[in-house]
């Protein structure tokens, strides 16, 4: 069992592909691609965090068909274009992904219901804190004692900061990251600042 990272992947949003310079001739080629790629690497028995911006500009429909063809649990950390999801939600098409714990959405029936409020959540993976949220942060909850911060919205134009890094599909030819592969890149981050200065 292994635990994925991922963001923005903007299945259904024709406009991606220009505006991120995604180089796929129709965004069928391209939403394929993005659950391709996450299948390639994530098993049944996997977790992948999603941290937003997974569907936009198409149907409920669309985007609760997309996620169902995806491996793994997902856990889904709101971001700021998530519509279809929201749509898809309420009408009930992921009642089935929920109820099989296959889906699970960081702050449930609020983060659908209140768009106005921006979800973050500090995790521990194989003992590792982690602070999650759709948008980079300066600092973060532990920020000073070795925590990192996983992000998207971006689209690899912020430069990390210290621990922090940015899990979207822009950064990682639009594949999802593996926790091993991020904590490489941690081991070589130096943080020049201590909680106790």
């Amino acid at each position: 069992m292994s635990t994925y990272f991922s963001a923005d992947m903007h299945l259904g949003h024709r406009s991606v592909l220009t505006l991120c310079d995604r180089l796929f001739p129709t965004i069928e080629a391209h939403d394929n691609a993005m659950i391709n790629n996450h299948n390639s690497v994530i098993g049944e028995n996997d977790t992948s965090y999603l941290l937003g911006d997974i569907a936009f500009r198409c149907s409920a429909e669309y985007c609760a068909d997309c996620l169902s063809r995806m491996n793994g649990k997902m856990i889904i950390l709101m971001g700021n274009h998530e519509k279809p999801l929201r749509q898809a939600y309420k009408k009930g098409l992921l009642d089935k992904l929920i109820k099989t714990k296959r889906l699970t959405i960081i702050g449930g029936e609020m983060a659908i219901y209140d768009k106005s409020i921006a979800i973050s959540q500090l995790i521990n993976v194989n003992n590792q804190r982690i602070f999650i949220s759709h948008y980079a942060c300066r600092t973060w909850p532990n920020s000073f004692r070795n925590s990192w911060h996983l992000f998207g919205h971006s689209h690899s134009n912020l430069k990390p900061l210290y621990k922090s890094f940015d899990v979207g599909v822009d950064t990682n030819n639009y594949m999802p990251y593996s926790f091993e592969q991020i904590k490489t890149i941690m081991d070589n981050v130096e943080v020049d600042f201590a909680e106790d200065r």
